[in-house]
């Protein structure tokens, strides 16, 4: 499963749909013609950045070899879906701002905390994918 967002369309991509297939192949080498599009989540508006993400959901047979783009994607994150759909991945992030301790819910695999939007697109997506399965 390949989920990726797009802040913004340009004039080569006529849907929100194709900024996505494009900015996945841009991100993470991933050929936009091998990917087949299952749906869009649910738009997303992003405080600090003023903008709104539109998010799909793809589908690979087999997961290429990933060519992350170093000036746009600092690491990959692979990770079962099993593990996050465990209640146990469910946590707390907490970061200090301004002498005030902040949280937020993440996902958290080993020592990584999935959180903020990401991890709001995240959930949309396991939500989904319990209520199929139930």
């Amino acid at each position: 499963v390949s989920i990726d967002g797009v802040e913004h369309i340009n004039s080569s991509d006529p849907t929100y749909a194709d900024a996505a297939l494009r900015e996945t192949e841009e991100e993470l080498g991933i050929s936009a013609h091998d990917i087949k599009i299952l749906g869009e989540l649910t738009s997303l508006f992003i405080a600090p950045s003023q903008n709104i993400v539109h998010h799909f959901v793809g589908w690979l047979p087999v997961l290429p070899t990933l060519n992350p783009d170093p000036v746009e994607v600092d690491s990959v994150l692979q990770v079962p879906l099993n593990a996050l759909l465990d209640p146990r991945s469910v946590d707390t992030y907490y970061w200090p701002r301004d002498g005030v301790l902040l949280s937020a819910p993440c996902y958290r695999v080993g020592q990584t905390c999935i959180w903020g939007a990401t991890a709001m697109m995240l959930n949309e997506l396991l939500e989904v994918i319990r209520r199929l399965r139930a």
